[in-house]
């Protein structure tokens, strides 16, 4: 999503939907690429004079923390909200919202908002190349978080780019020491860099006093991409131990054959819950040992001969 900059002439249209014929009117006028109807919720071409439909009309899937149309004022400037994405990881492991902010002199900023909290974001003009394991950018230095894909899973409002459900995007995430945070997005069009700064709840509220206390209550049970947990750090210290216990088990019970089966299937495991936080990290390590453990106390009686005092490795018997 390239950076867009207005200027405040001119900005406002507005034409006939073509699935519903309701009146579509559009804030941010020539900016607009795809527009969603307010009536049936089809998202039409804003940039051509037919209007076709870009996307069928969707009964809507989610709840807007924000209303369509809000006001309020953030860093100087008063700023309007004119669309707004949901957003889910490739796998559904997790969603999160995006509202398009608009502001005629200084153009557009997102607000995103997952598991109770919310950072104002700017697209970079400047690239900053690949997606890799820390960025360094205006001297300071981020951390890779999170990297995966993410879907468009529902469309209101304005847009400066076509968009539609169902659009899928490479991305990463990487927050600083300082809590300011990076974003790479990649799409078949593009690539972006996008810069975030966490809004507080007095700063939020004071802005848009239409956001309930709720907002910022955060379901630890979900994961999110904007959690600013390293979970490679929590690789280091917990799925090494399961992995041990788990290859431990397969060299005693199955031989060498057995330990590279098990090997593999760890490995699938720590593919599968990359992208997950430190919380939920955990307590997959913790039921995982739990699993371990209980696999170990039912092998138990084969690791030992309790007549000739000998043991068993795979399927030798080595007596005294």
């Amino acid at each position: 999503m390239e950076a867009v900059t207005a200027t405040p002439a001119n900005l406002w249209k507005s034409f006939a939907c073509t699935n519903c014929g309701a009146a579509v009117e559009v804030v941010t006028g020539a900016y607009a690429v795809s527009v969603s109807c307010g009536n049936c919720r089809a998202v039409i071409d804003a940039s051509d004079e037919a209007h076709g439909i870009i996307a069928a009309a969707e009964a809507r899937t989610a709840n807007h923390v924000l209303p369509m149309g809000s006001r309020g004022t953030l860093n100087g400037a008063q700023w309007q909200v004119v669309g707004f994405l949901q957003r889910a990881d490739g796998e559904d492991r997790w969603s999160w919202s995006e509202y398009l902010l608009f502001n005629p002199y200084r153009g557009f900023r997102w607000l995103v908002h997952s598991e109770g909290a919310f950072t104002l974001v700017e697209t970079l003009q400047e690239p900053l190349g690949p997606a890799r394991k820390t960025i360094e950018f205006e001297g300071v230095s981020y951390r890779q978080t999170h990297r995966g894909n993410a879907r468009v899973d529902d469309v209101s409002g304005e847009f400066y780019w076509r968009v539609g459900r169902g659009d899928m995007a490479t991305v990463a995430d990487y927050e600083s020491n300082g809590g300011s945070t990076l974003s790479f997005e990649r799409t078949p069009l593009e690539v972006t860099w996008s810069r975030g700064e966490p809004v507080n709840k007095h700063t939020l509220q004071a802005a848009f006093p239409m956001i309930e206390d709720s907002a910022f209550e955060s379901d630890t049970d979900s994961q999110s991409p904007f959690d600013g947990g390293d979970t490679s750090a929590n690789y280091d210290s917990m799925t090494w131990n399961f992995i041990g216990g788990v290859l431990v088990i397969a060299m005693v019970q199955l031989g060498l054959f057995g330990a590279i089966g098990a090997f593999f299937i760890c490995g699938f495991i720590v593919h599968r819950t990359a992208g997950l936080t430190p919380e939920r990290l955990r307590k997959t390590m913790k039921y995982g040992g739990f699993i371990v453990l209980a696999v170990a106390l039912l092998m138990l009686p084969s690791f030992s001969n309790p007549l000739g005092g000998g043991v068993y490795v795979g399927r030798s018997y080595y007596g005294k």
